[in-house]
């Protein structure tokens, strides 16, 4: 008997059982699939609200950013997301200069409605003053700078951690197809 340590192995286990009829069987993989689902959400919210910290002002972002709307059910800049300057010298062209907005992949002429005109000024003037690298992303580049061997070698470690329990249940798998051949 095989033991059950997660929702997906549970459910490949008592779907693929003899006595399963075809609907549990289909029922228990379905959820297996909604539960990767969630997972594949939950990761997803995770990676953008680490990458696009919160901000009321255009202050509370790093050099090179400005306090963007955020994206996520309405457009608000209460809270707004850091976002690069190069988004508020294209809004402040799009919305005072007549260039075009981009179009893809979030709606910003809706977005730079919802900011308000006086918000894309401030961004764009706050940008003018603190966008020291207009063509690249200022805080990526100043961390990559300061990037010290310790945290190369604690990056490394945390991706072993990772991969490690991922290798052995791929050789865990492995050998059991091979003794169930």
């Amino acid at each position: 008997v095989l033991a059950c340590t997660n929702v997906h192995s549970w459910c490949v286990v008592h779907a693929t059982k003899h006595a399963a009829t075809p609907c549990s069987a289909v029922g228990k993989m379905a959820l297996a699939l909604l539960f990767m689902t969630a997972q594949l959400a939950l990761l997803a919210g995770v990676i953008l609200e680490s990458s696009f910290s919160r901000c009321t002002n255009h202050d509370d972002c790093m050099a090179g950013e400005w306090c963007s709307p955020a994206l996520g059910g309405q457009f608000t800049t209460s809270p707004g997301v850091c976002f690069d300057c190069w988004s508020a010298k294209m809004f402040y062209e799009a919305r005072f200069r007549n260039a075009s907005y981009e179009v893809y992949p979030d709606p910003y002429e809706r977005m730079a409605e919802a900011a308000g005109d006086a918000w894309l000024l401030a961004g764009a003037q706050h940008c003018s003053e603190t966008d020291t690298m207009p063509a690249r992303c200022d805080h990526l580049v100043n961390s990559l700078q300061a990037l010290s061997p310790l945290t190369l070698v604690v990056f490394l470690l945390a991706v072993v951690l990772v991969v490690a329990p991922i290798l052995d249940d791929v050789d865990d798998a492995e050998s059991t197809f091979l003794l169930t051949e």
